[in-house]
């Protein structure tokens, strides 16, 4: 691949580690990755984060 393009799934998924490896197995030298994602930087309660609609705007 050329380009990858991610926009909001990699906080979806369990094992960020294997995604990042199967992206950079993939992409061709002096391809490009293109991320758009969510970070938390400090602990989400519980309360909010079985609140669908706090996340899913």
């Amino acid at each position: 691949m050329d380009v990858v393009i991610s926009n909001g799934v990699i906080n979806h998924c369990p094992y960020k580690y294997g995604v990042f490896r199967d992206i950079f197995r993939t992409i061709k030298p002096g391809g490009s990755l293109y991320l758009a994602d969510i970070v938390v930087h400090k602990p989400v309660p519980e309360g909010a984060k079985a609140e669908v609609d706090l996340w899913t705007a």
